[in-house]
């Protein structure tokens, strides 16, 4: 079992609350277990290099202005870490914010798993101006995704490596990723449910929420887990990542049989 991380770019957000710049790394994971490759998160498209106005909206222009410098990308990042797209069995989403799905459509021979709840709002928001959400990112009408729903906990493969975690309140069907190695060493990554790891003791949800009560009771979910003894990796904490090589094994441990 093998989790790698891939950082890919950056975004400067002014959507907090107060709304003072924040240089955000955005993430991207590689799960290796059980003979499947998931990625979780696709990081951002790379229209967003040379024209994000056009492809984002007015919310690029300066309240989420993103930095994805070549080679950056989530294909990229792969192949630094030795995977290339076919190499991916499936993938899921954090949620379905530009920065977290904006590649889905690179991986046409995967499984691309998606939350109901959070495909159903997401597809009510994707032609409104500045609502994080872009229609090509990953809608598409022809080849829809597989769909998942659950309201605690989902087992993804049945085997307790790789377990959904429902945390919802950035988004409706926001989740976040625990995964389980055989020596019993927990590793949970967040996504948006907070934006710095401070914020978790702090209980300080995102600054941008669809339902701020439940974005708090989603982080006293990961304080939990981090209670249990679960490593907690949070997704867009700047002072964490910006230690860590863009492409960077977290944990890795041989398959027991």
């Amino acid at each position: 079992m093998r989790l790698t991380s891939l950082h890919c770019g950056t975004i400067t957000s002014t959507m907090g609350d107060p709304p003072d710049p924040l240089q955000l790394p955005i993430m991207a994971f590689v799960i290796e277990t059980g003979g499947e490759v998931v990625l979780f998160d696709t990081g951002m498209h790379p229209h967003v290099r040379t024209h994000p106005i056009d492809y984002w909206g007015r919310i690029a222009k300066r309240r989420l202005v993103p930095d994805l410098p070549e080679g950056a990308d989530v294909v990229s990042r792969l192949a630094e870490a030795g995977y290339g797209p076919q190499d991916v069995t499936v993938v899921i989403n954090s949620h379905l914010h530009n920065d977290h799905a904006g590649m889905n459509r690179f991986f046409p021979h995967s499984r691309i798993v998606v939350r109901r709840r959070e495909w159903d709002y997401a597809i009510t928001q994707m032609d409104a101006d500045s609502s994080g959400f872009v229609r090509n990112d990953f809608f598409d009408e022809g080849a829809p995704p597989e769909f998942i729903e659950y309201d605690d906990e989902c087992d993804l493969f049945g085997t307790g490596d790789l377990v959904l975690v429902s945390t919802p309140g950035h988004t409706p069907g926001h989740q976040s990723a625990k995964i389980r190695f055989g020596s019993g060493s927990t590793h949970v990554l967040t996504g948006d449910a907070v934006y710095a790891y401070d914020d978790i003791a702090l209980r300080r949800p995102p600054g941008v929420t669809t339902d701020r009560e439940a974005a708090i009771a989603s982080i006293d979910r990961l304080a939990d887990l981090e209670a249990d003894g679960a490593r907690i990796h949070v997704c867009h904490d700047a002072g964490h990542w910006a230690h860590v090589q863009p492409t960077a094994v977290v944990h890795e441990e041989p398959t027991t049989s």
